[in-house]
């Protein structure tokens, strides 16, 4: 098998040797941390009340280990639940906060 820290993709002369071991920092970062939390925050409060955003770090899932951080918005509120259901204000207010649609 080959090591993928030396795997290239070679497309019109392009030659990209990827750093697995690079974006494995970047994805555990607490930078990262820090922007995905941010932008669940942003979110949870687009959606409006009863809405929050926690941090977590996912971890194996399955026989595949995913070390990474991560955010989360859930309605914490039966009202907020209800919100979501009947007029789906977490997929409208990820659209409002994309990053890239500004």
């Amino acid at each position: 098998m080959a090591d993928s820290n030396k795997y290239k993709y070679g497309g019109k002369g392009a030659k990209i040797q990827w750093n697995n071991e690079g974006f494995g920092a970047i994805l555990q970062s607490p930078e990262l941390q820090k922007v995905c939390l941010s932008a669940a925050k942003n979110i949870a409060a687009a959606a409006g009340d009863g809405f929050e955003a926690n941090e977590w770090v996912s971890h194996k899932i399955g026989k595949v280990r995913y070390d990474r951080v991560a955010a989360i918005v859930s309605a914490a509120t039966p009202k907020a639940r209800r919100a979501e259901a009947r007029n789906k204000v977490l997929q409208k207010a990820v659209a409002q906060c994309s990053i890239g649609t500004k």
